[in-house]
Parts: structure tokens; sequence; C-alpha cells
């Protein structure tokens, strides 16, 4: 059952990243996507455009040349998209590198530095 909560765009927003996610693993052959992860697909309200945010659990990885790597793979993404999900027009990709785990490690490490040590507590 659909949860009536749910609009159609965020719906088709997580079938498309379930699919690429699946795609990009199976089917990308660059050495840059080693590791990378569909971590978010923001759909427009008309579905003829999708926002894909990525990440990589590589800590070396590159995000500029991931993107680089996607953006040329991008077409044929799309391409394989129509067979893994159904919908009358398959949107546009537009990848975006998404650091929020990377700003999240970077404030924990600042407010790790700010807190006293337990021994210092006492």
């Amino acid at each position: 059952m659909k949860n009536p909560h749910v609009s159609r765009a965020e719906r088709v927003g997580g079938e498309i990243a379930q699919a690429l996610a699946r795609l990009i693993e199976r089917d990308c052959a660059d050495p840059r996507l080693r590791l990378v992860t569909v971590t978010e697909v923001r759909m427009s309200p008309d579905l003829k455009y999708a926002r894909v945010d990525v990440s990589s659990v590589d800590p070396a990885a590159d995000g500029a040349a991931v993107i680089a790597a996607l953006t040329h793979a991008g077409n044929r993404l799309r391409r394989s998209l129509t067979s893994e999900v159904r919908l009358r027009a398959v949107p546009r990709l537009d990848f975006h590198w998404d650091d929020r785990s990377e700003r999240q490690q970077a404030l924990e490490s600042l407010i790790a530095r700010g807190l006293p040590h337990e021994e210092d507590r006492s």
C-alpha cells in the first residue's frame, strides 16, 4: 500500500535512487565510481529532472572526479533506467557531490576538541 503522505515525486525519486545505485555498481567500470553511494534523488514536480546526490565510503574519493565520471556516464545510465523504472519519460540526471558526512565529521571533530576529556572532568 502506498503511503498517502509521500508525494509521487518522492516515490519516483526513491525508485530512481535504488535503480541508479544498482546500475552504477553493476555497469560502471570506471575506477572513480568505486564505492559510490546514491544518497538522495530529488525530482522536479513535473518528474522531468532528477538531482542525484552521491557520496563515497572511500575517504580518498575525489568528489569532482566522481561527478565528472557520472556526468560522462549519464546518458548511458539514463538509457539503462528505462528498463529499471517504469516511467513515461526518464528524467534528465543532474549529479551532485553530497558532502554532508564530511561536514558532520568535521563538526564532530571540532566539538570533540572543545569538550573536556573524561579525566579532566573530575
